[in-house]
């Protein structure tokens, strides 16, 4: 069995009806979200304020899920996981849709590491460090190519 056969047998329990996998990249476990102003915003306005397009963890919560090493995206949504090195299982920390991305995007290592970054449309921004950046311009382009416009306000 390949290794897209073993993500999709671990992943088949967490995926909707009908939902595919489209591509999935391994991340370092340190995501974080950089966006200071978001943190007091939802505080003071609560989630509501974001249009329906923006739900899931990091649109709700403003953090990314804990120990994230795996990126699964899938023909609905992006998965936060996380891939036990031990024995291959991934479990999956929170997702956020496909619609409330807004860009995705590497930042070619200058030292050590390039970095993948996952801007939403309230303007949060989820960074990662990558392992490598062998094809890394090629996963952003894939994700890229599945996000929908922009939800515009009524």
């Amino acid at each position: 069995m390949g290794a897209k056969e073993n993500l999709k047998e671990s992943l088949k329990s967490f995926l909707e009806a009908g939902e595919r996998i489209e591509t999935w990249r391994s991340v370092v476990a340190n995501g974080r979200v950089e966006d200071s102003s978001y943190q007091t915003t939802l505080a003071l306005l609560g989630p509501s304020i974001f249009s329906q397009h923006a739900q899931g963890h990091i649109a709700s919560s403003g953090e990314v899920p804990e120990r994230t090493n795996l990126v699964v995206v899938t023909d609905r949504r992006v998965l936060w996981c996380k891939k036990s090195r031990l024995n291959s299982e991934v479990t999956v920390g929170g997702s956020d849709s496909l619609g409330s991305l807004h860009t995705v995007s590497v930042v070619p290592a200058r030292v050590a590491l390039a970095k993948l970054r996952f801007t939403f449309h309230d303007r949060s921004v989820a960074h990662f460090d990558l392992p490598s950046d062998h094809k890394a311009a090629e996963f952003a382009t894939d994700i890229q190519c599945l996000l929908l416009p922009a939800p515009t306000p009524a």
